[in-house]
């Protein structure tokens, strides 16, 4: 049997009162009348009717974990165009004075993990690094995390919305269109894009674009 010897330490959070964390028998008994969307449907020992949904514990935080990368990778995407709209929305082109207003990162939402880390010999007699934490620690932060994601995606939604509504006045003011330059182009009888014109990426992108065109204008 291995024995582990361990030490409780504050800063990671991890209790040496684990009484809460526990693992009891549920009851899970149903007299089932039917069900909807994976879920059982019927009376409990009270005759209520209940609908009761049953996950495995490792799906369930895999599912929160999964919920948790897409709500990020949208927050990241907002995140980017936010900077990108302050970016040209500061240049002197667009009447901007030249300074950034930046905004926070969100690399260091996540807090850090309680994790209780232990080195030692394993029953083989090989060194070890084992990393422990409680479940519920775990599937409840993942929950807290998605809730801080989604409230900092709203304000990163409401700054963006007025950020871009403030440069197409800029772009328009210079003649350029209010939203960015997107690609032009056509698919030939073989299939192969041919791009006419191609989308703005920067600020000299879209002063490029409007000298092009204003050339073909004035050829025509």
């Amino acid at each position: 049997m291995k024995l582990f010897f361990l030490t409780c330490i504050s800063i990671l959070a991890f209790s040496c009162s684990s009484s809460d964390k526990k693992v009891y028998e549920i009851d899970t008994s149903l007299d089932q009348k039917g069900a909807v969307d994976g879920k059982r449907i019927g009376l409990n020992d009270d005759g209520e009717a209940i609908i009761q949904e049953e996950i495995d514990a490792d799906d369930e935080l895999r599912q929160q974990q999964w919920a948790n990368n897409r709500v990020y990778e949208n927050l990241e995407n907002d995140h980017h165009d936010l900077n990108r709209c302050r970016t040209d929305l500061s240049d002197p082109r667009l009447s901007g004075s030249g300074e950034v207003q930046r905004i926070p990162e969100i690399d260091s939402m996540k807090s850090i993990d309680s994790i209780k880390e232990d080195f030692g010999l394993n029953e083989g007699g090989e060194l070890k690094v084992v990393r422990k934490e409680y479940y519920l620690d775990r599937l409840k932060k993942e929950r807290k995390y998605e809730v801080s994601l989604r409230k900092t995606q709203k304000i990163v939604k409401r700054h963006l919305a007025e950020c871009e509504r403030k440069m197409g006045y800029a772009r328009a003011k210079q003649g350029l269109p209010s939203r960015r330059y997107t690609a032009k182009g056509y698919f030939d009888q073989t299939g192969t894009w041919i791009q006419v014109r191609k989308a703005e990426l920067t600020l000299d992108d879209a002063f490029e674009i409007k000298a092009k065109d204003q050339i073909k204008s004035t050829a025509m």
